[in-house]
């Protein structure tokens, strides 16, 4: 998990050093299909999965991960690396897991534990911390 921080976060300050000159819904488009290739493949070769099994459900979810998830979210993560400065747009990543418990708990009905919410009180303190501008000396 910690390579994968190191990566996001170099490809956060690479793309805001050298921006790429296409509009953010190709690119975008672009990320999924080059990102998704290699994923496909592992997960063909290495699963075996009787598709005439798989229920509404499991496609919906599957389905709602590809558009939503990926498509809108990568799209509105990309557009917001362009529009405001890298420590903004890294600081609104951090409000993920925070928004991902509230809709298990709306959409899934999961009722998260004492620990879940210490968790996200730490996590928006953490932010809030960064937000809060320091007050002038005299």
């Amino acid at each position: 998990m910690l390579i994968a921080a190191i990566f996001w976060a170099g490809g956060l300050v690479w793309y805001k050093r050298d921006p790429v000159p296409m509009p953010i819904t190709s690119l975008t488009a672009w990320q999924a299909l080059i990102g998704g290739i290699p994923v496909a493949i592992a997960g063909h070769t290495l699963e075996t999965v009787n598709w005439n099994a798989v229920g509404y459900w499991p496609w919906f979810g599957y389905w709602y991960n590809v558009f939503v998830a990926l498509t809108f979210c990568y799209w509105a993560w990309n557009k917001l690396v362009q529009m405001v400065p890298a420590s903004v747009s890294s600081l609104g990543s951090l409000t993920v897991p925070v928004i991902g418990v509230f809709s298990g708990m709306l959409v899934l009905g999961e009722v998260p534990h004492w620990q879940d919410f210490l968790a996200l009180l730490l996590v928006l303190a953490a932010i809030a911390t960064v937000l809060v501008s320091p007050q002038p000396r005299a």
